[in-house]
């Protein structure tokens, strides 16, 4: 016979479950760059929309503790499924004046996610393409970053916007 206990406990775990699987993620997708992100080298993420929605758009940085600068210039360029292309020179802090890194995490590594987008209308039915590219330069040089060292990842996130 099965007790009153273990039938609680098995309804707890379903609840938990169907909880947490109500997350307002609709697309997260992470590349790696563990030996450094290289310059002029965009990350491409694809995105398929199969109702019109809005949402809300964040490019997601991992660092460690060797990126050595304060902010981060990205390139990202947004395609339509129709073929219309949307090109944004973004800055981001990513630490604070006295040098800590911000974003989130216990670990040296830090998660900084960052508004790309917000409440964009996905209005079209079909294959949304994103790149991202670094575009940082160090103080009086000309030339980019051959490799910025310290991003172990970047991803791009598409959540539903909040209603607060």
């Amino acid at each position: 016979m099965v007790s009153k206990l273990k039938i609680g406990f098995a309804a707890l775990v379903i609840g938990a479950t169907v909880w947490t699987c109500q997350s307002p993620d609709l697309y997260t997708f992470f590349y790696e760059t563990p030996s450094g992100w290289a310059n002029q080298t965009a990350i491409n993420f694809k995105y398929k929309n199969v109702k019109p929605l809005s949402s809300d758009v964040f490019i997601v940085i991992r660092t460690t503790p060797t990126y050595e600068f304060s902010n981060l210039f990205v390139i990202a360029k947004l395609t339509t499924p129709s073929g219309v292309v949307q090109v944004d020179t973004l800055e981001y802090e990513m630490s604070f004046p006295d040098g800590r890194q911000m974003g989130g995490g216990l670990t040296a590594v830090k998660t900084h996610k960052l508004w790309y987008k917000e409440s964009y209308d996905f209005n079209e039915i079909g294959v949304y393409s994103f790149d991202v590219e670094h575009a940082m330069r160090r103080a009086k040089e000309i030339d980019a970053v051959a490799k910025l060292q310290g991003i172990t990842d970047v991803g791009l996130q598409i959540v539903k916007p909040s209603t607060e």
